[in-house]
């Protein structure tokens, strides 16, 4: 129960912070080789946080740390996401292959 609700505010957490991704390509000519650059750009957190955890408060069933938690995890996922497509001109939605929540040990 926790974890496939956490899992619906981590995934409307990317999906809201996906439609806000800027994505900047140019292609540079080596030679005879085309290469196509990528750029891309989060949005910056300060910006969006506020519309974001009113957003997913409206779906939200557990504790409102647990919304702070999605937002932060999503910001980690796509920043992870960027190191490992940089550079590639193919660029697709990063997916949730495991669910999980880092639970605090206070």
């Amino acid at each position: 129960m926790l974890l496939e609700n956490y899992r619906v505010l981590l995934q409307k957490a990317l999906d809201y912070l996906w439609d806000r991704i800027e994505v900047e390509r140019r292609e540079i000519r080596r030679g005879k080789k085309v290469i196509t650059k990528v750029k891309i750009t989060l949005p910056e957190k300060k910006g969006v946080y506020k519309t974001l955890r009113d957003e997913l408060e409206e779906v939200n069933v557990l504790a409102s740390h647990y919304v702070d938690k999605a937002i932060s995890d999503a910001y980690s996922v796509l920043k992870g996401w960027r190191r490992a497509e940089k550079g590639r001109a193919s660029l697709r939605k990063p997916k949730l292959k495991r669910v999980y929540v880092r639970v605090k040990s206070t």
